[in-house]
């Protein structure tokens, strides 16, 4: 495992194949296509993380909730609408409903892949973390920047802050009127915001990595940084009517393969369409 000077590279992976068609025949952009990254984990030999900058974790008392800001780089237009995005992911993460429906979930979620040093757990044990957040977590402060080399990435960087880099083409979802793209860019934001929690307050430890420290049972299952973005898109669907409480169970399993996101899915539901998949029209 290498451990690279710059920082801590954790990175989301898109598993789209292609273009995906949009319902009226156009194609919508693809996600960028990223091989296999090499994580430095925390879960190295010597155990110990990068350094956490000083007031860099804001000191509560308590559970905490994200502490994630628009940084420079953006358009007027883009850093209104990151900063909505932002609020929505956060909004999604820290409410009632996705611990309810965190609970409500069947029982392959009952053993998720955290990370090396916490293993498997529970996906309500995950919401716990997530929402507002444990007294023994800590939310890392994150600054949002664009990215133009990738889609989406959060990484520590020598100074001991973190930024969470984003492709611009990800608030075209965030602007579109399709109810189910739109709640993908909250689950892209919502993934990455799940990577600023750290073990330790002082060392950058996450409390979720992807699979690059996992074995093969934990990347064919679920996997904690994902689940929490498939569950913010579903309790955002339901919020916004598009589904109801009762569909989240079929909804979640859409998204995630061991190869990542499924973002092609994003595009592939009509108004009259069940959001499950295989697809099917639903009776509602």
């Amino acid at each position: 495992m290498k451990k690279y000077g710059w920082g801590l590279l954790l990175i989301g992976i898109a598993g789209c194949s292609g273009p995906p068609a949009l319902p009226n025949g156009a194609m919508a952009l693809p996600e960028p296509r990223h091989a296999r990254a090499e994580i430095a984990a925390p879960e190295d030999p010597k155990g110990v993380g990068l350094p956490i900058a000083s007031g860099s974790i804001k000191k509560s008392g308590g559970p905490q909730e994200p502490n994630v800001t628009v940084g420079p780089g953006w358009s007027d237009r883009d850093r209104k609408d990151m900063d909505a995005l932002v609020r929505a992911a956060i909004t999604e993460m820290t409410s009632d409903a996705f611990r309810d429906n965190a609970r409500q979930l069947p029982a392959k979620y009952s053993k998720i892949w955290l990370t090396g040093a916490l293993g498997y757990d529970s996906g309500e044990r995950v919401a716990a973390i997530v929402s507002p957040g444990e007294a023994s977590m800590s939310y890392v402060e994150a600054l949002v920047i664009p990215w133009r080399s990738g889609w989406a990435s959060t990484r520590m960087e020598r100074d001991g802050k973190l930024r969470i880099r984003l492709r611009r083409s990800l608030l075209d979802r965030w602007r579109s009127a399709n109810p189910v793209v739109k709640a993908c860019a909250i689950n892209t934001m919502a993934h990455e915001i799940s990577h600023t929690i750290s073990r330790d307050p002082h060392r950058y430890l996450p409390a979720f990595t992807d699979t690059g420290d996992a074995n093969a049972d934990a990347r064919n299952g679920v996997v904690a940084s994902y689940f929490v973005g498939d569950l913010a898109l579903c309790t955002a669907l339901v919020r916004s009517g598009r589904i109801g409480p009762q569909d989240v169970a079929q909804c979640v399993p859409v998204w995630y393969e061991p190869g990542g996101l499924q973002s092609g899915r994003c595009y592939a539901f009509g108004p009259d369409d069940a959001v499950k998949w295989p697809k099917g029209r639903t009776d509602r």
